[in-house]
């Protein structure tokens, strides 16, 4: 196919659809990528250029409408979503190429003739280039495509949907493979029809840049991301079908940031599902939708060094927040509310997370369940006040010689220490309490306690909460004389304990406790009793 001049020689040429003629290459309905590649190779040996392709329906056969491979800054125009090219292959096809503009064109599918590597826009090495403002529709595999090596290339305002799920579990809206770096995914619209299994793949792309896209019934997950140092970043996510996807957000990637997503679902599904390291997840909101079942707001698996904070998530037949096998992550100044389970649920396996300045309410369950180690909480100190036995108070002694630890010696049978406080304001459960002595006597096993507490609100009666814990053994074993010790009072040794909140006014009161099951007896100087609480 020639060059029909129309005028000046230039680097713009025009392809247009018969009967219209205008164009410097002509295209009938059939096998039109060889006036399309003709045009591009007239374009590319002039050093670049734009190619104008009118309104029309280009149509290949199983081969790409058209082929921008080895060719460095040319811009493919076209006239809106009446611009269609229509392929069983892909539509558009990039390769090692720079400098690219792909813009106001519709890459349609051939839906009769589909294979299963049927892209609508499919950069591969390229750099530097844009896909903006364009119509992707019934691809059988993606949508749009930067693989192998892509590189500083944006993806803006396209439409993109009837991307139904291929054989190979594929089937994205948008996919960043393989190698690439510093790409940018922005505003683009994202209809996955229930059947498309991602709205947006990160399979190998990393430094990358995904910003207010939206996404609409995605099959399994809206945005899935698996390379590291991605920004996921004001998306919004919405499903509303039958089809129930796994998350909206899932991220196996470390060193990445999850922020400001708008996530809604009607369905049993989490919101944010996290499985990398040094992941920073904030300011995010997820709703259960329009009262239907759903299920994690933010569900966190071997996550370790990262920040969930201010997030907003509501409802589910599940928890607000779930941590399984955690540690070391900060859970701070969440708003986790009206779950059918826990606000926060943290499991056996995690370690060493702090939880601070979090929002529960309203979970049916409880606000928080704690059964991780270390688990660093907010804690209210009461010191031990007074001391005494069966004759009455200051018959316990208070222990302040120099040199050794002080504070109130029970190491009789009847002897007691005691402690008076209010839950601070903020607290909506108490989580656990924590004795604290230094020991009077070394032992190769444990010692045993009494607890006994009373709290109640404002005009209640004052021990309209009432727990009481016997033959309480000590954190620590073989310890020696002056060694701190420790006793952890929670919900499994009075369901009360998880009752206290803002507000009730606390006695505390500590006994003597007899020997038993290899434990001595309490020989110890009591000095405070700690609560911690969220």
């Amino acid at each position: 196919m020639s060059y029909t001049r129309m005028g000046t020689i230039c680097a713009t040429v025009v392809v247009s659809m018969e009967p219209d003629r205008s164009g410097n290459f002509v295209c009938d309905g059939t096998n039109d990528n060889v006036e399309l590649n003709a045009a591009v190779t007239y374009v590319n040996a002039l050093g670049g250029g734009e190619i104008f392709v009118l309104r029309g329906t280009y149509i290949a056969g199983a081969v790409p409408v058209i082929s921008l491979n080895n060719v460095a800054n040319i811009s493919l125009i076209g006239e809106g979503k009446a611009t269609v090219f229509e392929t069983a292959a892909d539509c558009i096809e990039a390769n090692t190429s720079t400098g690219l503009i792909i813009t106001h064109v519709c890459a349609h599918s051939n839906t009769a003739a589909w294979s299963d590597t049927n892209d609508g826009i499919d950069l591969d090495n390229c750099q530097n280039c844009f896909i903006v403002h364009n119509w992707v529709t019934q691809t059988h595999d993606q949508g749009i495509v930067l693989d192998d090596g892509c590189t500083d290339c944006i993806v803006d305002g396209n439409i993109i949907s009837g991307i139904p799920h291929a054989d190979d579990n594929l089937g994205n809206g948008i996919t960043l493979a393989a190698t690439g770096y510093r790409n940018v995914v922005v505003n683009n619209i994202i209809d996955c029809n229930e059947t498309g299994d991602n709205g947006i793949y990160l399979s190998g792309s990393r430094d990358s840049n995904i910003h207010n896209n939206t996404i609409l019934n995605p099959r399994i997950y809206g945005i899935q991301v698996l390379t590291t140092l991605n920004d996921i970043i004001e998306n919004r996510i919405i499903v509303t079908g039958d089809q129930v996807p796994t998350a909206l957000i899932y991220s196996a990637a470390t060193d990445s940031i999850i922020h400001g997503n708008r996530l809604s679902c009607t369905l049993a599904t989490d919101g944010i599902y996290c499985t990398g390291d040094r992941t920073i997840i904030t300011s995010n909101h997820w709703n259960r939708g329009f009262g239907a079942a759903a299920l994690i707001g933010i569900r966190l698996s071997g996550v370790a060094d990262s920040v969930i904070m201010n997030n907003i998530m509501r409802g589910g037949t599940g928890d607000c927040c779930d941590l399984v096998n955690c540690d070391n992550n900060a859970i701070i100044g969440n708003i986790f509310t009206l779950s059918a389970g826990y606000g926060i649920d943290i499991d056996a396996d995690s370690d060493g997370n702090r939880v601070f300045l979090n929002t529960l309410a309203g979970n049916v369950t409880l606000q928080i369940r704690d059964l991780g180690t270390n688990t660093a909480l907010p804690t209210l100190v009461l010191q031990f006040i007074e001391g005494g036995d069966a004759a009455g108070p200051q018959h316990a002694q208070f222990i302040h010689a120099d040199a050794n630890p002080m504070g109130w010696e029970i190491n009789l049978a009847a002897e007691w220490a005691i402690a008076l406080g209010v839950m601070p304001p903020g607290c909506q459960q108490n989580v656990r309490i924590k004795v604290w002595a230094a020991a009077s006597a070394a032992t190769a096993n444990r010692m045993r306690v009494e607890l006994i507490l009373t709290g109640a609100q404002s005009g209640e009666s004052w021990n309209a909460e009432t727990v009481q814990v016997v033959n309480k053994p000590s954190n620590e074993l073989n310890f020696a004389v002056n060694d701190v010790i420790t006793w952890t009072f929670d919900a499994t040794d009075d369901l009360d304990i998880d009752d206290l909140v803002a507000g009730d006014c606390l006695e505390i009161k500590v006994k003597h406790n007899v020997a038993g099951n290899g434990d001595i007896a309490t020989n110890a100087v009591f000095r405070c009793v700690t609560f911690e609480y969220v």
